[in-house]
């Protein structure tokens, strides 16, 4: 019985299923004490809004400790306090959260599109390399009058990659359970409005590119 080595690799799309909103309130007055009281209130009235607004309640968020720092020149105070909130990817609920805090002085953000279970997401990726692999091996085995038995080994290559791609097209899959909860999310009134710019919008989409080296065993056909 003898081996073959081959190398096999794969990549798929995912679309990001997961929204991380990071958040940061400043507020600047001229001493410490009044800056810290001043950011206090503007931190509630954000969570209060945040939670009228668009049903997102004060639990939902991962709240960072506050700063208070003395500006350049000793003439005033920045209170400063970060936080940030995982949903579901949803351009609508992105839209509707982006426009009410544009509207909120002292408030900054930023966001950042994720993939869910990377790690499942990632074996399918090295099985659809594998069997890239296993088709080569199968090729040339047949070349000397062999034939594909068995796995030896697998060697995951380094060469792999993440990227996230500015795709155009359209999602055509539903998930009606996933339109319920965002639904839930916005609020039964705003459900109902949908925003016309994140209608015509799609979620990114996040490569997976992986390179496996395998080591067949082969033997003669029967």
């Amino acid at each position: 019985m003898g081996k073959i080595k081959v190398k096999g690799s794969a990549k798929a799309k995912f679309q990001a299923e997961l929204l991380e909103i990071d958040i940061t309130i400043r507020v600047v007055a001229k001493t410490a004490g009044a800056a810290i009281s001043d950011g206090k209130k503007k931190v509630e009235q954000f969570l209060s809004e945040m939670q009228k607004q668009l049903n997102v309640k004060p639990e939902r968020f991962c709240i960072e400790s506050d700063s208070t720092v003395q500006d350049y020149g000793g003439k005033s105070y920045t209170f400063t306090k970060k936080m940030s909130v995982n949903i579901k990817a949803n351009l609508e609920i992105l839209e509707r959260i982006t426009d009410l805090l544009s509207k909120m002085p002292h408030v900054s953000y930023s966001t950042n599109f994720q993939l869910d279970d990377i790690s499942e997401k990632e074996k399918k990726v090295i099985q659809l390399a594998i069997t890239e692999a296993r088709k080569k091996a199968e090729i040339l085995a047949s070349c000397s009058g062999q034939v594909v038995s068995d796995v030896h080994e697998i060697s995951i290559s380094e060469n792999d990659y993440y990227e996230y791609d500015d795709d155009d097209e359209d999602d055509e899959d539903s998930d009606d359970e996933d339109e319920e909860d965002d639904g839930a999310f916005l609020g039964a009134g705003m459900a109902k409005s949908i925003p016309k710019l994140a209608a015509q919008l799609s979620l990114p989409e996040q490569t997976i590119a992986k390179e496996v080296n395998v080591i067949f065993l082969i033997e003669p056909k029967a």
